[in-house]
């Protein structure tokens, strides 16, 4: 009833898009969205929520697409980065994940496991040197953390 009162309202689009996802109903969601986005086209936050749609319905390449979108508009958004980082993690784009993870790390520092994150995927691509030095460097911060030392062991 609103849209009909006021079509060109973005805030009526973003409304009726956010109670749409809601109600998980990701196909008049997804339309709505879509919708927002050609109204604000580089709204970090209206890519974001169009990525995290495509990913629940497992259309990644979707998904991707609109991630991407949202973090070169907006870089430090916690849950797309984290999104970025794992996707390449399972496509073992291990190198392309780096990035991401070691971004993360640069946002919240206080927490450790984007740096190890970044140590794993130094180790899954066979940078040994590289996983061990970011392992010691975790140590040195973190001494207690049973993952860091588990894998120092292992490479020592």
């Amino acid at each position: 009833k609103l849209h009909t009162l006021m079509p060109s309202s973005i805030e009526v689009v973003f409304q009726i898009a956010d109670t749409y996802d809601l109600m998980n109903n990701t196909a008049q969601a997804t339309k709505w969205f879509e919708i927002l986005n050609t109204k604000v086209p580089h709204d970090p936050g209206v890519l974001a929520r169009l990525g995290a749609i495509h990913a629940r319905i497992d259309d990644e390449p979707k998904a991707l697409h609109f991630y991407s979108e949202s973090h070169r508009v907006f870089p430090v958004n916690m849950d797309v980065i984290s999104w970025l980082g794992a996707f390449y993690v399972k496509s073992e784009m291990y190198e392309k994940a780096m990035p991401f993870f070691n971004l993360a790390a640069q946002v919240q520092p206080q927490e450790v496991k984007w740096r190890l994150m970044v140590a794993s995927c130094y180790r899954r691509i066979g940078s040994y040197p590289q996983a061990l030095d970011t392992y010691l460097k975790i140590h040195k911060s973190h001494p207690d953390n049973v993952e860091c030392l588990k894998y120092l062991v292992h490479l020592h």
